[in-house]
């Protein structure tokens, strides 16, 4: 596995109370999600965290969405 933090560009839909990424955009590269393997979030301080493992082309990364800052970020992947 491979730790970084990085921030992205995530294109979203939000439906029903529910996020669900559609792709995201690292390295100059976009990436499709194939799937939202889990999903699971925290609370830093006053801030919300979201997390999300997704696949991308058989590989596995875990995005977070800062809920107080509305930013992303790519934590690792295991590629």
């Amino acid at each position: 596995m491979v730790a970084f933090k990085n921030f992205i560009k995530v294109a979203t839909i939000f439906k029903g109370g529910t996020i669900t990424p559609l792709w995201f955009e690292w390295n100059n590269q976009k990436y499709r999600i194939d799937r939202v393997v889990y999903r699971w979030e925290e609370k830093k301080g006053r801030a919300q965290i979201l997390y999300f493992a997704v696949m991308s082309d058989g590989d596995l990364y875990n995005l977070r969405l800062d809920m107080e800052n509305l930013v992303w970020e790519i934590c690792n992947s295991e590629i």
